[in-house]
């Protein structure tokens, strides 16, 4: 069986965000487009950082959860693509958190941002994001 391609989740993003009227209209539709953008890079993210030899029970990522480990990881590289991406998905985590645990509304701008930060994440780590 294959493996699930997560650039599939930014998809179904691109998808679900396509479409302006819906969008405006929807706010569960514009909470999963985001959830669904950050979730795609967030795998992609760590596909490359176990390529480089991230560690994610090292014991100075240990307090943290598994996100803000993958993050504050790419944060502390030399490589500069890789620390540039970690404060991206840091800003794309923070939207992915308000789409998915806090009432007040997300409004169409937020999913757009999501998804744009997510394309270019994406770019960033050389998966070229489905069309």
């Amino acid at each position: 069986m294959a493996r699930f391609a997560w650039t599939e989740f930014f998809r179904l993003a691109q998808q679900l965000s396509a479409d302006r009227a819906r969008l405006h209209d929807d706010e569960a539709l514009r909470r999963t487009a985001a959830s669904r953008a950050y979730y795609a890079c967030y795998h992609c993210a760590l596909a490359l950082a176990r390529r480089r030899g991230y560690n994610a029970s090292a014991a100075n990522l240990a307090s943290f959860g598994v996100h803000e480990r993958l993050i504050r990881w790419m944060q502390s590289q030399d490589d500069r693509t890789l620390a540039q991406v970690g404060g991206q998905l840091l800003t794309l985590k923070a939207l992915r958190v308000d789409a998915d645990y806090f009432s007040q509304q997300f409004s169409p701008e937020s999913t757009a941002t999501a998804v744009a930060i997510a394309k270019r994440l994406l770019r960033h780590l050389g998966t070229s994001p489905p069309t």
